[in-house]
Formats: C-alpha cells, sequence, structure tokens
C-alpha cells in the first residue's frame, strides 16, 4: 500500500491527522541512539543485547506479516520493532520497570512471543516484584514519556521539512491531544511543547543525528512524505495555542 495515498484518503474520509501511518513513523531511529559503554551480562554487551532483542522482534513482525511483502511493510515492522524495544532501554536507563511491562504488553498486541533474548530483564522486573524490592516508578511517567517522544520526532521531522518552530508544535500539539486526550495538562498547549522541545531536544543530540540521517537520505519519496504530510496535519485550535513567548 503507497503509505502516503492512505494518509491522504484517510485524511479526507475522517477530517483526523493521518496518524494510523504517522504513527509508524514516530519512533526513535536505531541511528538516533547515542553510543553506550558496554556492560557484560550473560557474555553479552549492551550493544549486542540491544541487536539481538530487536532482531528477534523483527524476525517474528515479518513472520507474522500478512504477503506479499512491500518495502512501506517491512519499514513499518522495523519502525515498530524499535519502538518496542526501546522500552527495555528505557528499564536499564531510568530502572522504571513499567517500561518492561510496556514491552510485554507491546509484544502481547502485537501477537507475538518475547523473545528469549529479552528474558534477563523481564525475570529480573519478575523477581524483584516477588521480593518487594522493585525500584519507585511510575507507569503514568511511562506513557507520558512515550507520547512526548513521539511528538518531538513529529515536531523534529516537520522542521526539517520546513515547518517553522511555532507550526511544527501547533501541529504536534494537535496530534498529542487528538491521540493522548488524557495526558497532563489537558488540552496540551503548543507554547508548552514547544519550550519543552526547545530545553531538551533542540540542538541535541537526537536532532543532530536526524540531521544526519536526512543529509544522506537518498529517497526523495521520504522527503515527499514528510512535506506532504506538513500539508495535511492540522494545527491546535485556539484553546491549546497558549501563551507564546
Amino acid at each position: 500500500m503507497n503509505i502516503m495515498k492512505s494518509c491522504k484518503s484517510e485524511a479526507r474520509r475522517t477530517g483526523d491527522p493521518p496518524t494510523g501511518h504517522l504513527n509508524q513513523l514516530l519512533v526513535v531511529d536505531s541511528r538516533f541512539y547515542p553510543t553506550i559503554e558496554p556492560s557484560k551480562e550473560g557474555g553479552m554487551d549492551d550493544v549486542e543485547y540491544r541487536r539481538a532483542i530487536r532482531d528477534a522482534v523483527e524476525s517474528a513482525l515479518l513472520e507474522r506479516m500478512e504477503r506479499p511483502l512491500t518495502a512501506e511493510k517491512v519499514e513499518a515492522t522495523l519502525a515498530a520493532a524499535i519502538g518496542l524495544t526501546s522500552h527495555l532501554d528505557q528499564w536499564r536507563a531510568t530502572r522504571n520497570p513499567h517500561h518492561v511491562d510496556m514491552f510485554l504488553v507491546g509484544c502481547r498486541r502485537m501477537g507475538i512471543a518475547p523473545p528469549a533474548a529479552a528474558s534477563g530483564d523481564i525475570t529480573e522486573v519478575a523477581m524483584l516484584r516477588m521480593e518487594d524490592k522493585l525500584p519507585p516508578g511510575s507507569r503514568t511517567q511511562v506513557i507520558r514519556d512515550a507520547a512526548l517522544e513521539k511528538a518531538f520526532i513529529l515536531m523534529m521531522n516537520l522542521k526539517f521539512h520546513g515547518a517553522p518552530m511555532a507550526e511544527a508544535a501547533s501541529k504536534a500539539a494537535r496530534w498529542l491531544n487528538d491521540h493522548h486526550p488524557d495526558l497532563k495538562p489537558t488540552p496540551y498547549k503548543a507554547s508548552g511543547l514547544q519550550r519543552q522541545y526547545e530545553k531538551g531536544w533542540l540542538n541535541s543530540e537526537h536532532e543532530k543525528a536526524l540531521a544526519r540521517v536526512w543529509e544522506v537520505e537518498p529517497s526523495e519519496k521520504k522527503r515527499q512524505l514528510w512535506i506532504d504530510l506538513r500539508a495535511i496535519l492540522p494545527e491546535s485550535g485556539d484553546g491549546e495555542t497558549g501563551e507564546r513567548r
């Protein structure tokens, strides 16, 4: 299926943003991950561990995918695998056990078994839970951080394809409020989203890495996809704009 045609037909049919396919694009590409110091665990360092889990998830998802495979289907599958396995990266970084729960829920929703490569993290959290020694962590925070990360990735891509910061924040705020209506504050203000982006993501390693990706991206189709998405995505309403600085 042509992603752009599907996005446009969805927008015409419902009047909503083409988020069915946009969600597939709002993940942190593996090329965005910073280099991390290896820490040996079970004979496997962190980079090898992350790769093994992602490869296992990708293989499981591709096995379930309807044939014939297309480039768009494979790309969506790889993006889903990166997004899913990032929860285990976050568990290791933050020690919030709800990230492991989110990984397991994601596997269930996608119809795949958790890969054996992830058993170390899964059993560690189970043991800590049984021993009543779980590190502190908020389920709400995990869900909130995942939603905001997608909004910031949307802003980054819109900015790299010509959108001023205010426009990118407004479109991302509308997407956030449409698809995460319970996220606090409600509704999420474009101005607040812009301030958070400028504080944590502007000129960050994430943004620099994305710039390098687009500098070498050979596919005009991908570039045009984001140009078209910029035109299709609506901006936030008057009640979501907030006070601009």
